[in-house]
């Protein structure tokens, strides 16, 4: 099974790909922080503000791990379309 990973990302443009989803989410909520291929909700600070967050974005239909976001290869632009709108209106509801 590694071997046939490490294929993958010898033939395709895996991490090219995970760079692109990233930035296309923190374009779109410009509130994350950390990396591209990592994003986050910095400031969050309390483990309940954030997990009050995540509890919200998932009863939307977005799975979020409070310590950030983990963009895939898998993931279509209309997969990162629909988690920002959706982080979108959670984070404006706030406010």
């Amino acid at each position: 099974a590694a071997q046939a990973t490490i294929g993958v990302y010898q033939r395709e443009p895996v991490i090219a790909r995970l760079w692109s989803v990233g930035e296309r989410l923190m374009a779109g909520v410009p509130e994350l922080g950390g990396y591209p291929v990592h994003p986050h909700l910095p400031g969050e600070g309390a483990w309940e503000s954030t997990s009050r967050v995540t509890n919200e974005v998932a009863r939307r239909g977005i799975l979020m791990h409070p310590a950030g976001l983990n963009p895939m290869y898998a993931h279509t632009y209309a997969d990162v379309d629909r988690t920002i709108q959706v982080l979108r209106g959670v984070l404006d509801a706030r406010v």
